[in-house]
């Protein structure tokens, strides 16, 4: 750590800093694992794979460090200033340019396709882990909470801090077989949001977020979503909902794009679109 500088705290385990040797301001990201086991085997090679990683839409994990304790070690990432929540609410008017949007989720699905190839599932994307450059609208997915590839994929929710507008149903209902369609459910929020400004799922708590998802996509049955009765037993607690239509939710869209949106978020995960699959979509021929 004497390479860098702390300059502020930007969220719990996140700081803003600056590289002493290069003068590069830097995010620096604290993650911690239990003192008696040292640092995870699995951790270790998926970290080694996010260093690996070269994508124009990707930001740059520049170096890995161990903190001053012995717990934990420290991910520094090349810094950008404006998020994409940010550019939304700053620049209304540009996200109301259908080719800005196709722009940026072009941009998203590219980077997702990319690191899905290395069998990496990021498991919290969101607008704000999206950085964008105003000059040129180049977007670059960032904060890779706890990396993790799909030969560790049996494990508790890949990133509990995600906010639940942007959960895919499968980690509501607590299925721990999670896959890279996390992510393109994530993106499928997100498409709609850059549409509308406003997010399609919103809601408090998971037993909201799930009626929501419902009221919305449809309540899934057998046929819609096979074996999801044996997964999640509290599918009697909701109503039953029939889906609605998303050229009314999501107005002003293409239907190309509403097209799209329907495979971004299908409800069972084995059906859902992939995000190479989504940026070969028609939508994005012209």
């Amino acid at each position: 750590m004497e390479k860098y500088k702390l300059i502020a705290k930007i969220k719990k385990g996140v700081f803003q800093g600056l590289c002493l040797l290069s003068s590069q301001t830097v995010t620096l990201k604290q993650l911690g694992f239990p003192d008696e086991e040292g640092v995870p085997g699995s951790l270790i090679k998926e970290i080694t794979l996010l260093q690996a990683m070269r994508h124009a839409n990707i930001i740059r994990l520049i170096d890995v460090v161990n903190h001053q304790e012995q717990s934990s070690i420290v991910l520094v990432y090349e810094s950008k200033e404006t998020n994409l929540t940010s550019f939304m609410r700053i620049y209304p008017k540009v996200m109301k340019i259908p080719r800005t949007i196709k722009e940026l989720l072009c941009q998203i699905l590219l980077a997702v396709s990319y690191y899905h190839s290395f069998n990496i599932v990021h498991g919290g994307i969101k607008p704000t882990n999206m950085f964008i450059d105003p000059a040129t609208n180049t977007l670059k997915i960032t904060d890779f909470v706890w990396p993790r590839t799909l030969f560790n994929s049996t494990t508790e929710d890949p990133n509990e801090e995600l906010a639940f507008c942007y959960k895919a149903p499968e980690i509501l209902v607590e299925h721990k077989q999670f896959s890279t369609a996390i992510d393109v459910w994530s993106v499928g929020c997100i498409f709609a949001e850059m549409v509308t400004q406003m997010p399609l799922f919103s809601a408090t708590s998971e037993f909201h977020q799930l009626a929501k998802i419902f009221s919305i996509m449809g309540t899934p049955s057998e046929e819609t979503w096979p074996g999801f009765s044996r997964i999640y037993r509290y599918l009697h607690i909701y109503n039953h909902c029939k889906p609605k239509d998303l050229r009314k939710l999501v107005p002003g869209l293409e239907p190309a794009g509403i097209d799209l949106l329907h495979k971004l978020l299908y409800m069972d995960p084995k059906g859902r679109i992939t995000a190479r699959q989504a940026f070969e979509h028609v939508y994005f021929q012209n």
